[in-house]
């Protein structure tokens, strides 16, 4: 069969013999073979239409270049043009073309997306955008696109290379011709926008957008919430084991521990916000209910929250928020300890001793981890 690539643009030079061309003065019984080659050629195209052969005959040079003897085509070997190679021990690989020249011979060399080529036959395909001509290639020249009402999604890869407008992604102006707009300029490892108005924006690799060095819009991930790990608890228990109340940081055998918590954090830098809640009661009248939270072995507590109680086992509800650098990414655990600076019995989840509200009523321990 006659690929598309091996037709002609001069409509006088397809006269191969049936079925592959149309010669002068064919028999009748021939056309409806041609007719049907290129229906079938058609065919074949259409069913791989975002790739081009155009029936260069490719010879090996290396694991990431190829030549076309003889020929200067480096007009359509362009560079950041996507292009397929297809070969028995290759495989099929994809990548794009960093450099095209010629010399004798045109020789390509293609950065691709992995993998790399064998000493073998190979079949080589370019991807119908061209870059700066047809589209928003990889990179390229400038593209203007009249626009009227634009919505896209855009996904680039591109490395840092240049910093000239002629390695735009996507340009753009308005119906009349005013003001413009470009995504995609490689400027020290970021992304230059340009906008309507000639306002330099660039997407710094720092993720800001900044202009005129200042920042604008910060793109980063900081502040992102990374995990959320909880314990919530209804079910009753009570301790004897006082905390007391004075100058002195709560130790891990004051008070006893009613809840814990575990948390492998992401990264050591970032943030871990924990808040704690706890109800409880005491069986002695105008006391002071303390609770504090610790972490794996260490003696003194993160932090403690106290309430004053007035009337004996009466149920209070004693709440703090702890704010810390994680410190680690291996897995640590929080402890949350009550009691009370008077003697007597501390009930937790209840009131003297007894659960009330079915166990709805739950103290919790919640870890938020925050990227820095």
């Amino acid at each position: 069969m006659a690929a598309i690539s091996t037709w002609s643009t001069t409509a006088a030079s397809n006269n191969s013999a049936s079925p592959d061309g149309f010669p002068e003065g064919m028999a009748p019984s021939g056309v409806n073979d041609s007719a049907r080659e290129n229906m079938s050629a058609l065919r074949t195209w259409y069913e791989d239409a975002e790739w081009i052969n155009w029936g260069d005959t490719t010879a090996y040079v290396g694991a990431t270049q190829f030549k076309i003897a003889g020929s200067d085509v480096t007009a359509r070997y362009s560079v950041n043009r996507r292009v397929r190679v297809v070969g028995s021990s290759t495989g099929t690989i994809y990548g794009y073309i960093s450099v095209s020249a010629f010399s004798t011979d045109t020789t390509v060399t293609v950065v691709f997306d992995s993998g790399s080529m064998s000493s073998e036959t190979l079949t080589v395909s370019l991807g119908i955008v061209v870059p700066g001509r047809s589209g928003p290639g990889l990179a390229g020249t400038n593209t203007w696109i009249d626009q009227q009402t634009v919505t896209a999604k855009v996904v680039i890869k591109l490395d840092d290379s240049g910093s000239s407008t002629s390695n735009r992604m996507l340009d753009g102006q308005d119906s009349g011709g005013n003001g413009r707009w470009a995504i995609g300029r490689p400027n020290a490892g970021g992304i230059e926008i340009e906008t309507f108005n000639g306002l330099d924006l660039e997407l710094n690799p720092a993720g800001n957008l900044t202009t005129g060095g200042n920042a604008v819009i910060d793109a980063s991930t900081a502040g992102r919430q990374v995990q959320v790990v909880n314990t919530q608890t209804g079910a009753v228990n009570t301790g004897t084991t006082i905390i007391p109340v004075d100058d002195t940081i709560p130790q891990n055998d004051e008070g006893d521990e009613y809840m814990t918590l575990a948390i492998t954090p992401t990264s050591a830098t970032n943030l871990l916000i924990i808040e704690t809640v706890a109800f409880l009661a005491h069986s002695a009248t105008g006391t002071k209910v303390t609770t504090a939270l610790f972490q794996d072995s260490t003696a003194g507590a993160l932090a403690a929250g106290v309430q004053r109680s007035d009337t004996a086992d009466t149920m209070e509800d004693l709440s703090f928020t702890h704010k810390m650098t994680a410190g680690t990414t291996s897995s640590t655990t929080f402890k949350l300890r009550c009691g009370n600076n008077n003697a007597g019995t501390t009930t937790f989840n209840g009131e003297s001793g007894s659960r009330i509200m079915g166990g709805v009523l739950a103290s919790s321990i919640t870890i938020t981890e925050i990227q820095v």
